[in-house]
């Protein structure tokens, strides 16, 4: 959060929509508004999905597993006939033993346009490699580019060292 330092790029994630995990039809999340609405999570920071949620008009129960959670039928049974929300990581394990009412909620991450033209620009002058990765820490949310030394050293890349994350 907070506003970028010198070199940063602002980046923000949005939720707008709800995927129904089975026929893939979509809706807006402002008609889930007036439900009673349960949402579950197992990711290493659930109470942000919640929060996101929260934010976009909903009132909902809240569940939280662990991260990589294994879901099994038993974890949701008293919600099979629920509205159902979670995340998209959540929904790729529980759409074998989804409810009729069921819904992923995708993530959609905005980056500053000045952020795409230095992108590009280090992409177009080879100073990011066909090796070089970009990770998003799963503790924090913070998106990284992962990049040789020299490219570092070289100043083309700030690097940020986040101790959460290894």
């Amino acid at each position: 959060g907070g506003r970028p330092l010198s070199g940063e790029y602002q980046m923000r994630a949005t939720i707008n929509e709800a995927v129904h995990l089975t026929t893939g039809e979509k809706w807006p999340l402002s008609q889930f508004a007036g439900k009673k609405v349960y949402a579950i999570a197992g990711t290493a920071n659930p109470a942000k999905f919640f929060s996101d949620l929260r934010l976009a008009g909903l009132t909902l129960c809240a569940r939280s597993f662990p991260d990589h959670h294994p879901y099994q039928s038993s974890d949701l049974n008293d919600l099979h006939l629920s509205t159902v929300l979670m995340t998209s990581k959540d929904a790729v394990k529980c759409r074998p033993i989804a409810g009729p009412d069921w819904w992923a909620v995708p993530q959609t991450t905005e980056v500053d346009d000045s952020f795409k033209q230095a992108l590009l620009e280090l992409l177009q002058h080879g100073y990011l490699a066909k090796n070089d990765t970009v990770v998003r820490c799963h503790h924090t949310g913070s998106v990284c580019v992962s990049a040789t030394s020299r490219q570092i050293a070289a100043g083309y890349l700030r690097q940020t060292a986040d101790p959460t994350c290894s």
